[in-house]
């Protein structure tokens, strides 16, 4: 599952509207708007690789560690 809130830390950080990550990344502007809206939470290998390029950062760092996955599951 993708980590929203580090998502959107390193999107602050670069100054990167979603159109921004949408153009960089080769996804559409409502692809991304659903990922950081919570709307979409388990991505397709290809798209966190997207997202991971267009943000110059290793995978893991977009992915939920494993104790968040089981307390998000109660």
């Amino acid at each position: 599952m993708v980590n929203r809130d580090r998502l959107i830390t390193l999107m602050r950080s670069r100054r990167l509207r979603p159109s921004d990550l949408a153009r960089l990344s080769g996804l559409s502007t409502g692809h991304v708007s659903q990922i950081l809206k919570g709307e979409r939470t388990r991505l397709e290998v290809r798209t966190l690789v997207r997202l991971a390029k267009a943000l110059d950062v290793p995978v893991q760092e977009l992915l939920l560690e494993e104790s968040d996955v089981l307390a998000s599951r109660g």
